[in-house]
């Protein structure tokens, strides 16, 4: 009877360790896909405001292009354009 008694509880305390066991990795698989979420959430908003800022440096850049070569030859064609028949 003892025997039996002792087996009850090694298999109880076995079942609660691995029912311990399955919550601590519950938890941590919960903490790294919250902390993956987080980061997710930072990479798109870093590519979103770097998506952002690309086109206003653009437009600055070809804006001072465009004024500090206003009115300059930069290059001549080496040929004449051909006559249009729309005459």
């Amino acid at each position: 009877m003892k025997s039996d008694s002792s087996s009850l509880s090694k298999a109880d305390s076995s079942s609660s360790a691995s029912s311990i066991s399955k919550k601590s990795k519950s938890k941590k698989i919960d903490r790294v896909e919250t902390s993956l979420k987080d980061a997710t959430h930072d990479l798109s908003l870093f590519k979103f405001k770097s998506a952002a800022v690309v086109p206003l440096v653009l437009f600055v850049v070809f804006g001072l292009l465009n004024s500090l070569f206003e009115g300059n030859v930069v290059a001549k064609p080496p040929s004449t354009p051909l006559p249009s028949s729309g005459r």
